[in-house]
């Protein structure tokens, strides 16, 4: 609706989040990301690699020009996984209770 506006001064930009739905009552078991998106603690940690993916590259011989005269080799990149937990949310949430 914002960018619709075309308000001057304004400015959007588009940003990846991971979302949390328990909050607190299950941050410590999900883990968190630091500001690269790198996992650093607990799920989040232990499949990082799955969760992010990895980048293409593609290797290539250029002429003087800039011009792509052959393809040496490439890597096609490797997409981003969701992972699905079966958390049972009201026990989390009593043991949380109890352990605070």
């Amino acid at each position: 609706y914002v960018k619709k506006l075309k308000l001057p001064g304004i400015h959007l930009r588009e940003e990846s989040r991971r979302y949390y739905p328990a909050g607190q009552v299950t941050s410590h078991l999900i883990g968190f990301t630091n500001i690269d998106g790198q996992g650093i603690e607990g799920i989040e940690k232990s499949f990082d690699k799955w969760l992010t993916g990895a980048p293409g590259e593609r290797t290539v011989r250029k002429d003087r020009y800039g011009r792509v005269i052959e393809d040496i080799s490439s890597v096609d990149s490797r997409a981003a996984h969701n992972l699905t937990l079966s958390i049972d949310e009201r026990l989390q949430a009593l043991v949380y209770r109890e352990l605070n």
